[in-house]
């Protein structure tokens, strides 16, 4: 039952298009709107035009009773302490599908569905921005961490929180766009679905997980901000001591440390995540590592390996990790031109690995890290090496 419910949508369970009705008696039986689905390539590319460009407006802070209008594009790297720092002619680099050329389908395995991401260059103002946060709200709780006179401190904990929370609060709000996005795909296209559920049905079972997941996380964050109690997390700082020319903040759940260990990344089904925040401040750069306490079990090896590693290891282990598994980096210009034509290439590939071929260079990676930590040597050097002074 367990493998047949992973490709199979169930009369009596609810309707996968969220009108809370069973899917027997909503979507089973009806028609598909008007799209020209008829080839299974077309209609991976008309899903993934759809999870693109689907747009969702909310606040996430749990007081909604103070929302202020209007919802606004909220950093999730704040603008002025750190992109600006990053920044060439107030642009930075970063990815996001091209909506302007012919999409493209990234493989022909069928049971998945993406794009290929592509460096482009973003303007300050609208990079890595998601609309989901009130102006009140977006103002008053980041303020600490984006407009203090102190800039960032290392010791304070509530600023650490709030970088925590920012990793969480937009991955969160992204995993809420892909479930919408899901469930207005299947209302549109109820019969293609049907006959073809190796296309959706995977998807949304691992979407229908996470929503579980993130909600759950949800609720502890949202505790926390409401009683400025940040006891129940834990953050790991690690300084550099130069200035990097890239920034990312992203919700993970790595597999592998900086050894070549396993992590351990589920408890009682339910994947555990961290939050990871990487930036530039003055003349040194900080690498957060935050998780819930209650999630030690899971990631205190993980961030205690890093912790105990020196900085070039460090450098070389992100210098790959981060492609592969950050949504959000964003990048100087410079870096780029520093870096080459080769390098840039290799950093994009990097990104867009999915599916199998994620799995097999997860797993490389991990070999090497293991060999390279228990014979006490090096990496071999990472073409894209981000942690270069320009």
């Amino acid at each position: 039952m367990f493998i047949l419910k992973r490709f199979k949508i169930f009369k009596n369970e609810a309707c996968p298009c969220g009108s809370g009705q069973t899917y027997g008696k909503c979507c089973y039986d009806k028609n598909d709107a008007n799209f020209d689905t008829d080839h299974t390539q077309k209609l991976l590319l008309d899903i993934s035009k759809m999870f693109d460009s689907y747009k969702y407006e909310t606040c996430l802070h749990p007081n909604s009773d103070e929302c202020k209008p209007p919802i606004k594009s909220a950093h999730s790297i704040q603008n002025h302490g750190v992109l600006s720092q990053i920044s060439y002619k107030n642009h930075v680099m970063g990815f996001r599908t091209d909506k302007t050329n012919p999409f493209k389908i990234m493989s022909q395995d069928p049971s998945t569905i993406a794009l290929r991401r592509e460096l482009d260059k973003i303007g300050v103002n609208d990079a890595t921005t998601h609309t989901c946060f009130c102006n009140y709200h977006d103002s008053k709780v980041f303020a600490p961490i984006e407009s203090s006179p102190k800039g960032f401190d290392p010791t304070d904990n509530e600023q650490l929180f709030l970088f925590a929370y920012k990793a969480f609060a937009f991955e969160f709000y992204k995993s809420r766009v892909a479930f919408i996005a899901m469930q207005n795909l299947f209302k549109n296209l109820p019969a293609k679905l049907k006959k073809h559920p190796f296309l959706f049905v995977p998807e949304y079972r691992g979407a229908q997980l996470k929503e579980l997941e993130m909600s759950y996380y949800k609720q502890r964050f949202d505790n926390m901000l409401i009683n400025n109690e940040y006891s129940d997390i834990y953050t790991e700082v690690i300084e550099i001591p130069f200035k990097i020319e890239f920034a990312t903040i992203d919700c993970i759940s790595p597999r592998f440390d900086i050894t070549g260990g396993k992590v351990k990344q589920f408890t009682k089904g339910f994947m555990k995540r961290m939050f990871m925040t990487i930036f530039p401040f003055g003349d040194k750069s900080y690498i957060l590592l935050s998780y819930l306490k209650e999630d030690s079990a899971n990631f205190n090896k993980y961030v205690t390996a890093i912790k105990g590693t020196e900085l070039q290891r460090i450098y070389e282990y992100f210098s790959t990790f981060l492609p592969l598994y950050s949504e959000s980096i964003v990048l100087n210009p410079k870096l780029l031109e520093k870096w080459g034509k080769e390098a840039t290439l290799a950093f994009t590939s990097l990104s867009n690995l999915i599916g199998k071929d994620l799995i097999q260079l997860e797993n490389q990676f991990a070999l090497n890290l293991f060999k390279s930590y228990h014979r006490n040597s090096n990496l071999e050097p990472t073409k894209c090496n981000l942690f270069i002074e320009l």
